[in-house]
């Protein structure tokens, strides 16, 4: 792929067609195209239900169409989480989550390795409030109640959006790398990890060292859209999306 320079207009264009039927969803966008500017990128890939939920059905899909039109928001919001200054200590965040007995397997049996986050990691300075948000009733009965600890040193960048007084968010960069310490499989599973961010960027450094002769888009791209995906069923972008509980 080459690389894109499609930004917030070639974006706007797109989402007011693909939600054309969608009037809600139309005056957000109309909102994120009077309003928008860098700084506030961030807060804007968290808002529900637009444009997280648009974001988020192209990374899960791996619509790979879909995700270049999202490139400068999220590099927009990479950036400002970046220029984050330093902190002053090492601390303890918390997120809790309900996970299939699939994928609660799988870090157990990659206790000690990397694991990558593909889109920013949102958690909390409260651990009472993720241990409600893992216990939460849910339609899914066969989902497991899981809580991650994560272990933060200084040099980690993330930011504080304060959303709630009693306990504000904690949100990491996209592709943060983290390394799995423990996994207690009690009551409730809980998953430690602390974060790995020389870790994560040697192993990258080494991956593009032995793909030299391809350009980094084409390596993102490889990343996100493997050989054989599943991929569900997704109307393409020129056909509306419709008022669907939103």
């Amino acid at each position: 792929m080459r690389k894109s320079k499609i930004g917030k207009q070639e974006f706007i264009e797109v989402v007011q067609n693909y939600y054309r039927h969608n009037n809600k969803i139309l005056a957000l966008i109309e909102t994120l195209d009077h309003s928008y500017t860098a700084a506030d990128a961030l807060s804007w890939c968290l808002r529900f239900p637009f444009p997280s939920r648009f974001i988020n059905n192209a990374l899960y899909s791996r619509n790979m169409e879909q995700l270049k039109f999202c490139r400068f928001l999220i590099s927009d919001a990479s950036r400002f989480l970046q220029q984050q200054s330093k902190h002053n200590s090492s601390k303890q965040f918390y997120r809790g989550m309900k996970l299939s007995s699939e994928l609660v397997e799988k870090f157990v049996k990659n206790i000690g390795r990397l694991i990558c986050t593909s889109w920013f990691l949102v958690c909390t300075k409260s651990r009472i409030m993720a241990l409600a948000a893992a216990s939460s009733p849910m339609c899914r009965p066969d989902l497991i109640p899981v809580l991650f600890k994560i272990d933060c040193d200084s040099t980690t960048p993330y930011v504080e959006l304060s959303k709630n007084v009693s306990s504000p968010i904690i949100v990491f960069d996209v592709c943060t790398a983290f390394r799995i310490l423990h996994v207690c499989q009690d009551q409730m599973v809980v998953v430690r990890m602390k974060i790995a961010t020389d870790d994560g960027r040697k192993m990258a450094r080494e991956y593009k060292e032995k793909h030299q002769s391809i350009p980094i888009e084409t390596l993102l791209d490889q990343l996100v859209n493997p050989s054989k995906p599943c991929i569900p069923q997704q109307p393409p972008l020129n056909q509306p999306v419709r008022n669907k509980g939103i």
